[in-house]
């Protein structure tokens, strides 16, 4: 039997006591091999003849023209009993899996079996059992030796009493481990049990959409909640769980359908180094192409070579054109506030990227030239917090939410001038300029568009200073949901084909809108790599037409969303 005390004895020098060996020469021999050490055996005896103190629990194998009275069987439960079967059928057998049973007259029968093949697999598995056992038993008991030794009845002056230090970091260790294993397991399953309840609620939720009937906007609330319920499991729970990516598609394309929404197919375009902020981007006017990216977290302005098309890079990576610091002109650049892409006129011969500098100048990359320079404004020492810029009839445009006035700026060749009777942009009524988040001006008329940081939208004739149409007549011309957070507006074409979008990340949209009349055109969402509401990060975006490509910048990555 398994025993500490003997296992350090090679396990090759008990073979010739215990296998194929007859009992007198075994037991010679294990008393050899255990010598002085002690043991104990556990000695069973095989016999076929049935001991007469003893009931026949077994039958013994009957001998050729042996008589056998059959054995009685234990009662069964009355619900296992088999089911009867007609005469001459026989009963299904088992068949053990990847042996086919042979067949006799189309019905498979057990196979036979080895029976001392099996004797001899479980006396070896038994040894080895015993064995692996006695070896874990004598390394406990060793263990325990070292740790707490054996007292003595006379200790020596010189003896060191033995130190604690194992046995109390153990038995700290111990309750942590199994503190940690506990709660890494119950965690887990409050995770799974979560993950099981957002689907539910989830099928629930759409159900209940379904079943809303006419009322489109309970039906609205029930999908949001269950997109919720998604946002909470991709990035709490299990990001990537196929059922509540299926779940939120069905919701989604409902609520797109309930809020007349054009789903863009969207993919990243490039994606920068960890630590970027990207607040801006430019496409270039003209045949060349080519897209200007602005990193104002790093303070970098980068140029991305295109075809004339902007959906094929015709370099790597983009380039850095400009960065804070930078030697332009007679001085350095301080920090890039807004851009935007200046054509050429008659005070300027080459067009190019136009960029306001915190520093009072507006900065000027021409990509034909592969130059920068840069041009001081008149009465910059005025500006409190300017945060964008626009240009019409060659003049610039500046908002300073600080100083609540839209600085005005006439060109004088290279140069801008400033007016001293026409300094700032007027407006009949208060326009509230301290909330706005971003502005642009219509190149043909000089119509102004102002978008607030409280959702409100007001388009104004900068000719007579008169509002046209502000978010209330937005709403009631097409805009279901109202604008909850945007941040960034923008005027595209010419004539009657001349669009507003709006680039609104708290609801996840941009809303392209009539100029003249404020009626909503379409809105438009794209689903991100991951699954999410790609458009609720946007920080800005830059629109190219005909066909439809929306370029969008988030915190780092420039993605490109198109309609498909």
């Amino acid at each position: 039997l398994a025993d500490p005390r003997i296992s350090h004895l090679p396990t090759d020098s008990f073979s010739d006591a215990l296998v194929d060996t007859d009992i007198e020469s075994g037991l010679d021999a294990l008393i050899d091999i255990v010598a002085d050490e002690s043991a104990r055996l556990l000695m069973i005896e095989f016999n076929d003849d049935s001991l007469l103190d003893l009931p026949d629990v077994v039958q013994p194998r009957p001998r050729e023209g042996q008589i056998v009275a059959p054995t009685p069987q234990p009662r069964r439960d009355p619900n296992a009993v088999p089911m009867p079967t007609a005469a001459g059928e026989r009963r299904p057998q088992p068949v053990r899996a990847g042996q086919p049973a042979p067949a006799k007259d189309n019905i498979r029968t057990l196979p036979a079996i080895d029976r001392e093949q099996v004797e001899t697999t479980a006396r070896r598995a038994g040894s080895q059992a015993a064995l692996g056992l006695s070896t874990f038993t004598a390394w406990l008991v060793d263990l325990l030796s070292r740790l707490r030794p054996p007292r003595t009845a006379d200790i020596t002056q010189e003896e060191e009493p033995t130190s604690l230090a194992w046995p109390m970091i153990i038995a700290i260790l111990i309750p942590i481990i199994i503190a940690v294993i506990v709660s890494g397991v119950y965690l887990e399953r409050g995770q799974v049990q979560r993950m099981a309840d957002i689907r539910t609620e989830m099928s629930q939720l759409i159900s209940q959409a379904d079943q809303a009937g006419g009322d489109v906007a309970l039906a609205r609330q029930f999908y949001n909640q269950a997109l919720a319920l998604a946002v909470e499991a991709e990035t709490e729970l299990r990001p990537g769980d196929e059922t509540v990516a299926q779940l939120r598609a069905i919701a989604r394309e409902r609520l797109d359908e309930l809020d007349d929404i054009t789903r863009l197919s969207a993919r990243p375009y490039y994606e920068f180094s960890e630590g970027t902020a990207l607040t801006h981007v430019v496409l270039r006017d003209g045949f060349n192409g080519g897209i200007f990216i602005l990193d104002k977290g790093n303070g970098l302005v980068y140029e991305q070579e295109t075809d004339e098309t902007y959906l094929n890079p015709l370099t790597l990576e983009p380039e850095v054109k400009l960065f804070n610091g930078q030697a332009v002109s007679t001085g350095a650049v301080g920090s890039v506030i807004d851009m935007f892409w200046r054509p050429a006129g008659s005070a300027v011969s080459r067009d190019g990227l136009a960029m306001l500098d915190s520093n009072g100048a507006l900065l000027t990359y021409q990509p034909n030239l592969d130059s920068n320079y840069a041009v001081t404004l008149d009465l910059a020492s005025e500006w409190q917090a300017p945060i964008a810029i626009a240009t019409f009839d060659e003049r610039l445009y500046i908002l300073d939410i600080g100083a609540q006035v839209i600085w005005k700026y006439f060109p004088n060749g290279d140069d801008f001038l400033a007016n001293a009777e026409d300094r700032v942009l007027f407006f009949a009524d208060d326009a509230d300029l301290n909330q706005v988040i971003d502005f642009d001006i219509y190149s043909q008329d000089g119509g102004l568009i102002l978008l607030y940081r409280d959702g409100r939208i007001r388009y104004y004739d900068t000719r007579s200073s008169r509002l046209e149409w502000d978010e209330s007549d937005v709403l009631a011309n097409g805009l279901l949901t109202p604008f909850v957070s945007p941040t960034a507006v923008e005027i595209v074409g010419r004539g009657l084909n001349a669009s507003i979008f709006v680039a609104d990340p708290g609801s996840g949209r941009i809303v392209q809108i009539s100029r003249p009349t404020g009626q909503v055109l379409a809105q438009y969402r794209a689903t991100g790599p991951n699954g999410e509401e790609l458009f609720s990060q946007i920080s800005d975006f830059a629109i190219a037409e005909t066909p439809l490509r929306v370029f969008v910048t988030t915190e780092q990555t420039l993605y490109l969303a198109v309609q498909e």
